[in-house]
């Protein structure tokens, strides 16, 4: 028999056309874990209130079981040997990686960190000292979530057809990744 996913989707905040609109796993989970963390700051806010004999208005709590769980931290950097170092603070619930040509999923991890050179044309403007200047763009992790969620980078845009190619190289996961 089949079973109505209507208050799913409208829990996720979706209208009827999104619903049957196909989605993207990461995107789901996105939306997914959001809901459900929403749900659980409401439950466990209405449960304290209960048990407090306070008035049940729902506050909004940004850390539940869900973030707990997926929410790592990682930083986006950009550095130079003429200026200051900036860094930026960056939460995710999964890591996106790039497939195309790698191996595994542990060769995926080491080219999605490796930085981007900004130089020749393509130089960082630095506000600091009002000129471009030779720099290198990234990230890194600072702290792994409990349980991580890769992301396997799929699609590629194609800039000389303008359109979204599907990437079919193989690339083996690796339970344990070190």
């Amino acid at each position: 028999p089949a079973v109505s996913t209507l208050e799913l989707t409208k829990s996720f905040g979706w209208s009827k056309s999104q619903g049957a609109t196909q989605q993207d796993v990461q995107e789901l989970c996105t939306v997914l874990f959001d809901a459900l963390d929403r749900s659980l700051a409401n439950s466990e806010s209405v449960q304290s209130s209960i048990s407090n004999g306070k008035s049940l208005e729902p506050t909004r709590n940004t850390r539940t079981k869900i973030t707990d769980l997926y929410r790592g931290m990682s930083y986006q950097y950009i550095r130079g040997n003429k200026f200051k170092p900036r860094y930026h603070k960056d939460p995710f619930l999964t890591l996106s990686i790039p497939i195309r040509g790698q191996k595994n999923v542990v060769e995926a991890l080491k080219k999605s960190f490796e930085p981007d050179k900004l130089d020749g044309d393509n130089q960082y403007f630095c506000e600091e000292l009002g000129e471009k200047v030779d720099a290198e763009k990234g990230s890194c992790i600072d702290r792994l979530p409990p349980l991580l969620m890769l992301h396997l980078k799929r699609f590629d845009f194609d800039y000389q057809t303008m359109r979204r190619v599907k990437i079919n190289d193989s690339c083996e996961i690796i339970e344990t990744i070190n």
